[in-house]
């Protein structure tokens, strides 16, 4: 089947990492932000419903309270469920001379190790395995590209990974492509 020019050209083209990879690179890393687990939020909000409306009277005003907080907790889990979006569609690479990241829009950019400084991790206050790490360039003006905090809706200030998981691990994997190519 022939196509025209205008289906090609209206064909939305979407790049993938193996686009953008050099022949001989290879990829030591690849990852993306943790999937926050709904289920779970989904329960609790369910138990707090059920609690409310065991304890409040049929009265107008319980009953308002109640509906008021069923309204607040679907829209917690439609915020959830909006910011999961969005982490399933973040990638990070890392390969032997550069860091890949693909955001929601599909875009990728990468930075290339003799352009970073120093790298710094954070983790979670109650699960030391996942964190934040911020990539700290060797001329702040330089960053090519922006990223965002999926959970607070912020720029960060260094381009960053956000909420990996054996975020220590990965950090070292970065400390010691950086020091390769030095």
């Amino acid at each position: 089947m022939k196509m025209s020019p205008y289906e090609i050209l209206d064909t939305p083209f979407v790049h993938s990492f193996e686009d953008f990879l050099e022949e001989d690179e290879k990829v030591i890393w690849s990852g993306q932000p943790k999937i926050h687990d709904i289920y779970w939020d989904i329960f609790k909000l369910g138990f707090l419903l059920f609690f409310l409306n065991i304890i409040s009277e049929p009265s107008s005003h319980q009953s308002t309270f109640f509906w008021v907080i069923a309204i607040l907790a679907i829209l917690h889990a439609l915020l959830i469920y909006l910011k999961n979006k969005k982490r399933k569609q973040t990638f990070y690479v890392i390969t032997p001379t550069r860091i890949l990241f693909q955001f929601p829009n599909k875009e990728i950019n990468q930075l290339e190790f003799d352009k970073i400084d120093t790298i710094s991790y954070s983790t979670k206050r109650f699960n030391k395995k996942i964190g934040t790490i911020s990539i700290i360039l060797k001329n702040a003006k330089y960053s090519p590209f922006v990223t965002y905090s999926i959970d607070k809706f912020i720029k960060y200030k260094h381009p960053t990974f956000e909420s990996i998981e054996n975020v220590q691990d990965v950090a070292e994997l970065i400390i010691k492509a950086i020091q390769e190519k030095s």
